[in-house]
């Protein structure tokens, strides 16, 4: 699986074309991972198919490169068991934490689990996709393309002919035969039209740098500069350090989309909710799809 960020790369003039296939795809996958990574992990790519052409791609397969970065999610559902005495006794029928006074004393009863297996239940009125999502590529119902679906608030997928989802299916088929499942997807936010002029650019220098183009801006190792008698000494790793790659518009919009240098996006943690299997899986190469 190969995922890029969709780059500008005008500020390279007419020089990016003239660079081979694989060196232009080993330079946007270093620019992506690294502005995925300085802006906190945040921005989504996509499939590196979307910047060559069918010929380059074939040569890239050729290589080892994939073409696809979507999610495969085949959707089941997990059954949750009764509550113990003391919840059925006092009414308390909720699978999280729950208050509860005891002799004088407040408990926090979880009431009721569910487990991780996956059952036939009922059909679902909406569908919960595991986001934030980008982009709904395909969704396949009895090994056929089903189209009457739409997405709202970025996660639920919800049909529009007036029928559930289906509360079952067979994992042990493959998506060709009937009585499957499943929807296809890009997982995560759009890269904003700065962060794909910042990945057009730092790709281009990439691509500088392996070809030994003295234009190259990354910095290099110390150096030291002396102007008018004084000596300049100058470390990059001082860019690195704080979350900057030292190429000036590159950086400009780093500080503006993460300008507190978080690692990752925020998240928060309860124990009210049990870790359980999700119901989806990464698309692997040469994996058997209804055509």
């Amino acid at each position: 699986m190969t995922c890029i960020w969709p780059a500008a790369t005008g500020c390279c003039s007419d020089d990016w074309e003239q660079y081979p296939p694989g060196l232009r795809a080993s330079a946007l996958i270093a620019a992506t991972d690294i502005l995925w990574a300085l802006s906190g992990r945040v921005f989504t790519g996509v499939p590196l198919s979307d910047a060559f052409t069918e010929e380059e791609m074939a040569q890239l397969e050729d290589a080892g490169y994939t073409p696809d970065c979507s999610t495969l999610l085949r959707p089941c559902q997990s059954h949750c068991t009764a509550g113990c005495d003391v919840c059925a006794a006092n009414g308390i029928a909720a699978t999280t934490w729950t208050p509860f006074l005891a002799g004088g004393q407040w408990y926090n009863l979880t009431c009721g689990t569910c487990g991780d297996g996956c059952q036939c239940g009922t059909p679902l009125d909406e569908l919960e996709l595991p986001g934030p999502v980008a982009k709904v590529n395909t969704v396949w119902i009895d090994g056929a393309e089903f189209t009457n679906w739409a997405l709202y608030n970025s996660n639920l997928l919800m049909r529009t002919d007036g029928e559930p989802w289906p509360g079952c299916q067979r994992l042990d088929l493959d998506l060709t035969e009937p009585d499957t499942w499943a929807v296809d997807y890009v997982r995560g936010v759009p890269v904003p039209e700065g962060g794909k002029r910042a990945a057009g650019i730092l790709a281009c220098e990439f691509a500088k740098a392996c070809t030994g183009d003295k234009r190259c801006r990354i910095p290099a190792n110390v150096s030291q500069v002396t102007r008018d008698g004084v000596a300049y000494t100058f470390d990059p790793t001082t860019f690195y350090d704080n979350g900057k790659t030292g190429i000036p518009e590159v950086d400009l919009w780093l500080s503006a989309v993460n300008p507190h240098h978080s690692v990752r996006p925020s998240g928060v943690y309860t124990p009210e909710l049990v870790a359980r299997r999700r119901g989806y899986q990464r698309r692997q190469p040469g994996e058997v799809r209804p055509t």
